[in-house]
Order: C-alpha cells, then structure tokens, then sequence
C-alpha cells in the first residue's frame, strides 16, 4: 500500500500487482477497488489479465451474477485458453455443467491444432477443468 501512495502508485503495472496481491491476501474489497480504478483509466492495459482479475475479485467479493459476465466477457473477447479455461472453471464450481463441458470440448477441439510445447503448457489448465467438473458430479 505505500508504494500506491508514493510517485510510482500510479503506475499501472504496480496498480495490477497490488490488486492481486490484495486479492490473493483476502482483501477483496480493497482488490475490486484497485482493478476497477485501472480499467477505468488504463483500458488497454493488459486488459485480459485485468479482466480476468476483475471477475475473480468480484467472486471473491460474492457478486457472482457480475463475475460470471467477466468470465463470459473474457472468454468471447479474447478466446485464449486461459480465458476459456477461467470461465470453465468458474462454470463448474457455480454448477452450471454445460457451459463449463461446452468450453472444454472447444478447447479440445482446438488441442488437436496445438504443437506439443502448447500441449504441455496447457495440460495443467485442461486437468483443473477436468478436475473441477468431476467435483460438481
């Protein structure tokens, strides 16, 4: 936090570092605060990332209808594997089964196009899907 109030607070990439710190140290509330500050006036920072972090603040802080519209947003807008894979796991643990096995047989789907160095960077985020869907039965 002193590093916010100092000549470098306003620098977007420590403004993004804090708001995941804060919210990977239970301080959502101060997390949703800092990230919606950034993309309101840096948009085109990292704006997956940024988007990304807004939807699990927004989780984290119980407004689940609003990071489920983050989730979606991230996931159409930038159609990376990250975004389709946070989305699917987001889908999963809320028990919405077809959306989040719908966003897993995409990313199969496209699997089949990926080298092997994608395939094993990959593989962890595929297991946490698979994972998360078996836990919701």
């Amino acid at each position: 936090d002193a590093l916010l109030q100092g000549p470098l607070g306003h620098q977007p990439e420590l403004r993004l570092s804090a708001a995941q710190a804060r919210l990977d140290s239970g301080e959502a509330a101060g997390a949703l605060s800092l990230v919606q500050s950034l993309r309101a006036e840096e948009p085109d920072f990292r704006p997956e990332e940024a988007c990304l972090l807004l939807a699990r603040t927004l989780l984290a802080t119980g407004r689940t209808h609003e990071a489920r519209i983050e989730f979606a947003q991230a996931a159409e807008r930038f159609g990376t594997v990250a975004s389709r894979a946070a989305y699917a796991m987001f889908a999963a643990a809320s028990g919405d089964r077809a959306t989040a096995q719908a966003l897993r047989e995409q990313l199969e789907r496209d699997s089949r196009h990926w080298n092997r160095h994608a395939r094993d960077i990959n593989a962890p985020l595929l297991r946490q899907i698979d994972e998360a869907l078996a836990a919701r039965g």
